[in-house]
């Protein structure tokens, strides 16, 4: 698979737009789609369809599932959604699966 991890936070409907526009802003950005009921990002330094993304980004209920399929290194996108959160005085936990 891939390298896990998840940011756990309360979810809302300001909190999620806001998310999904750090998400969209990612130079590596491809395309989103819903899956499951839930809003996936997928995304690709190179652009193209083919093969495994390079990183997919999943909101779920409960918080941000990333699994990064190329490095162990810690995305950008971390980063910046966990500095949006603690702006916004949301309480999060950042985890490895």
């Amino acid at each position: 698979m891939g390298f896990e991890s998840k940011i756990y936070f309360s979810n809302n409907a300001q909190i999620q737009k806001g998310i999904q526009q750090i998400l969209e802003n990612q130079k590596s950005f491809y395309k989103k789609e819903i899956c499951d009921g839930n809003l996936n990002f997928e995304f690709r330094e190179n652009k193209t369809s083919e093969g495994m993304p390079d990183i997919t980004a999943i909101i779920e209920e409960n918080g941000l599932y990333i699994c990064q399929y190329v490095t162990s290194k810690t995305w950008d996108g971390v980063n910046e959604i966990t500095s949006f959160l603690k702006k916004h005085e949301i309480d999060f936990r950042l985890e490895e699966i």
